[in-house]
């Protein structure tokens, strides 16, 4: 993730958190939650801060590919902006399709927590009006 990768560089560097934090024009804490993943979208300022101040290859920030720095010069009106708002809408869309499946994923697993714990229910009635034979049951290898 792009934290990941905030903090490989600040380490390729050898800066402090703090250091790096006001490079970039951020707090510490800001900084923080960038590196440990807890702001999936750092701000475009801070991204084009980074990009700029340490000639960060944009390919390798948002993918993890490519050379960690680039040789050539990054200015705001080669598209840099740009780019980084449509990785952004591309990754956004990605979380949003990751979502939408695990949704669909929890919503399955209610259903079929719910038709097993329907089924648990009529064992139980079964085995208190005595039409199952517990001992039987008990001996089922699916119980194992």
């Amino acid at each position: 993730m792009i934290g990941d990768r905030f903090k490989e560089l600040r380490s390729t560097l050898n800066m402090r958190q703090s250091d790096f934090a006001a490079k970039l024009g951020v707090s510490s804490a800001a900084l923080s939650k960038i590196e440990n993943n807890l702001t999936v979208n750092p701000r475009t300022e801070i991204v084009n801060s980074l990009i700029h101040e340490f000639k960060v290859n944009m390919e390798w920030l948002f993918s993890g590919t490519g050379e960690m720095f680039t040789n050539s010069e990054i200015h705001e009106d080669n598209g840099t902006i740009e780019e980084y708002r449509q990785k952004t809408m591309e990754l956004q869309e990605e979380l949003s399709n990751v979502q939408k499946k695990l949704i669909s994923e929890i919503e399955e697993n209610k259903l079929m927590r719910k038709e097993f714990n329907s089924k648990l229910r009529e064992i139980v009635k079964s085995i208190k009006k005595g039409e199952i034979d517990i001992e039987r049951l008990l001996s089922l290898s699916f119980l194992d």
